[in-house]
C-alpha cells in the first residue's frame, strides 16, 4: 500500500489510468459468513481502514461480517475539514435505508 500511495499518480505509473484523477476511492472487504472465534471469544465485528493514496482525499472501506455491514472512511483535512459532519450524514443515510428495509418487511 505504501508503494501504491507513493507511485499511484506518477507520470510513468501503470496505476495512473486505473485510479484516474478522482479524489476519492472505495474498497470492499468481504468477511466470513460464519462466526469467527479468536482464542475462544466470538469476533463481534470486522472492518478495515484504507490508507489514502497520492491525489486521494477521501477513501471509503465497506466491509461485511455475518449479516453486518460496516463503512469506515479516511480523509484528508484539506478535502474534508469536518469528518464529524460526514459521519453524521452517513449515520442519517444508513438510518433512512434501514427504515426503508424495515417498512418493506
Amino acid at each position: 500500500m505504501a508503494w501504491l500511495g507513493k507511485n499511484a499518480k506518477g507520470v510513468a505509473s501503470f496505476t495512473r489510468h486505473l485510479l484516474g484523477s478522482e479524489s476519492y476511492g472505495l474498497v470492499e472487504m468481504q468477511g466470513p459468513e460464519e462466526p469467527v472465534y479468536l482464542l475462544g471469544a466470538k469476533l463481534l465485528g470486522f472492518t478495515g481502514i484504507s490508507p489514502l493514496y497520492r491525489g486521494c482525499g477521501l477513501m471509503f472501506c465497506a466491509s461485511t461480517y455475518l449479516e453486518q455491514v460496516c463503512l469506515t472512511f479516511s480523509s484528508d483535512r484539506g478535502m474534508l475539514p469536518d469528518p464529524l459532519l460526514m459521519r453524521e450524514c452517513l449515520d442519517e443515510a444508513f438510518t433512512k435505508i434501514e427504515l426503508c428495509l424495515v417498512n418493506k418487511h
